[in-house]
């Protein structure tokens, strides 16, 4: 179904890095998710992170120590694809038109609103952030907070208000 390959950097002023491969075979749209844990997983048993958002960063204020240097997809889903956009990092963290998510995804997931996408996104473990979970946010713009799906055992906050 899907393949990446990350390069972890060593945090101190090594220059060394290491890559990690992940390949999943199947077809259920649950396996960006599990992919991702499997990279969560490995974070908390081989390093001092407590979880692969550390490695990344806070969303406001990203500061990654890897990069995805590869990520393909064997699968039509539309949530591969979507995946795929948003594991390049200048796609996330930044206000996006809520019409362009609209345009590239909703007729994808046969959401009828924002509210719907974002919905079924979040369900998909992706930090959607819009006016729907924070008022502070301009009604017209949304971001994706991070490159990957949050971990199980992270709690996801804000749900979406709205149709």
């Amino acid at each position: 179904m899907a393949k990446m390959c990350l390069t972890v950097f060593d945090y101190g002023y090594n220059p060394d890095s290491l890559n990690i491969y992940v390949e999943l075979f199947g077809k259920s749209p649950f396996g960006i998710q599990t992919m991702w844990n499997a990279v969560d997983d490995w974070v908390k048993r081989s390093s001092s992170f407590r979880s692969l958002v550390e490695l990344y960063g806070h969303f406001t204020e990203p500061h990654p120590i890897f990069n995805i240097i590869e990520a393909e997809t064997h699968s039509e889903h539309p949530l591969c694809k979507f995946a795929i956009y948003f594991m390049s990092f200048e796609n996330c963290s930044v206000y996006l038109k809520k019409e362009q998510l609209l345009d590239m995804w909703m007729g994808s997931f046969g959401a009828r609103s924002f509210a719907d996408l974002a919905k079924q996104l979040r369900n998909y473990r992706y930090d959607i952030r819009c006016r729907e979970t924070n008022i502070a946010i301009p009604d017209d713009v949304f971001m994706v907070a991070y490159p990957f799906t949050l971990p199980l055992d992270k709690q996801m906050n804000f749900s979406i208000k709205g149709n």
